[in-house]
């Protein structure tokens, strides 16, 4: 900013000079590593660098321009005098009764590594505290964590590294309308960190006890239904069982199930018909549909069923939702995809299920796992494909 007159006046700064001084992170250049300086001590190499050799990434930009929007909100609301709170409306009575989500990523079975923080610090010196949701977790700071993911372009040897943190925030975030996330929770195997995990006297199997370290907000998004946490098992507890436990063990205390409409198979035309009314707004509709693979099929379905993790019967299954309005563009054009197969209809089934029983969305590409929750009745199970295409 440059004072005259008496008044401030505000200059445009590149993206990536802001996206360094305001975030500490280096975007729209090649890969290569950089001290800096961190509470006084210099550390090597923590600072994320664009990984791709292409220079220039609109994916790249786009999550640092929302991170740098949540990083100075309130500033920034505050100077344009809030010109979208008169545009906001209150959800509808039937969407107010549904209780928030509780997200979970199975960090062992996705794509995604975790940048910014040295994670077997904060094990080797745990101090759990109590939150404000009740839970006890250890705070650690989020200035420079980053949830990264790499996607390759157009099939090619460069990628493009997303990071997940700032659209998990916006999620978390009060005046999103819906769907409501009350936790989104990062779940990492303890077996990674076998050197310096205390075992003291847990028993593998036993009681599913994690360590908990919940994301410090940001001044800007403090009012939030909850925090994005990572939680690392015990050694011996693996990911896929401690998820099972924790989405499974609920599932007696939910609302009353309509046996007319819970389970009923129907036909891919229904399942079309039920996902093509999309009018841009999200979590509308009232089931959701759960497709399993229950015969072999031929030769011309393999590369479908690979795509959707149906590689073999009775294995795996595909959940498609209408949690957001593009998750519910997808799911249509997958009905689609699979419409088009001849004779596909015989060896799979589509279930429709009540969106209102659900309690809990959790991403993986574990098939076994995914098979598991999906008897629960209560967990969406999303894939990595559908996580990228959820916002």
């Amino acid at each position: 900013m440059l004072h005259g007159r008496g008044r401030r006046r505000m200059l445009p700064r590149k993206l990536s000079a802001l996206a360094s001084d305001e975030l500490g992170i280096d975007i729209q250049q090649q890969s290569h590593q950089r001290s800096y300086i961190e509470n006084g001590k210099q550390n090597h190499g923590m600072r994320l660098k664009n990984s791709s050799m292409i220079g220039h990434s609109s994916v790249e930009d786009a999550a640092a321009a929302l991170r740098l929007y949540w990083h100075r909100y309130d500033d920034w609301e505050h100077s344009l005098r809030y010109p979208l709170a008169p545009m906001q409306s209150p959800i509808s009575i039937p969407f107010q009764q549904r209780p928030p989500l509780e997200m979970y990523l199975d960090g062992c079975n996705l794509p995604i590594g975790m940048r910014g923080i040295k994670m077997k610090d904060y094990i080797k010196n745990y101090q759990m505290e109590t939150q404000g949701n009740g839970k006890a977790s250890m705070t650690i700071p989020s200035k420079f964590f980053q949830l990264i993911s790499k996607s390759n372009r157009d099939h090619g040897h460069d990628s493009t590294s997303i990071d997940f943190f700032p659209f998990f925030q916006s999620l978390l975030y009060r005046r999103c309308i819906i769907p409501t996330f009350s936790d989104i929770t990062i779940m990492w195997d303890g077996s990674k960190f076998r050197d310096i995990m205390d075992k003291s006297d847990h028993i593998p199997g036993n009681d599913y006890k994690t360590k908990v370290f919940t994301l410090e907000p940001s001044s800007s998004t403090k009012t939030t239904y909850g925090a994005v946490t990572i939680e690392i098992t015990f050694d011996g507890d693996a990911v896929d069982d401690v998820l099972y436990h924790r989405c499974a063990k609920d599932v007696s205390n939910t609302s009353p199930r309509n046996d007319e409409i819970h389970g009923k198979i129907v036909s891919l035309n229904k399942v079309t018909e039920l996902f093509s009314k999309n009018d841009g707004n999200s979590d509308i509709l009232s089931h959701y549909i759960v497709i399993r693979r229950k015969a072999g099929g031929t030769k011309t379905h393999r590369r479908l069923f690979d795509k959707l993790h149906l590689r073999r019967p009775e294995e795996g299954a595909v959940f498609l939702t209408g949690l957001t309005s593009k998750l519910q563009l997808d799911s249509w054009k997958i009905a689609k995809e699979l419409l088009r197969e001849r004779g596909v209809e015989k060896v799979i089934e589509c279930e429709l299920r009540s969106r209102d029983e659900l309690r809990y969305v959790v991403v993986t590409d574990d098939v076994f796992l995914t098979e598991r929750l999906a008897r629960s009745g209560v967990t969406l199970v999303l894939s990595y494909r559908q996580l990228e295409r959820m916002f």
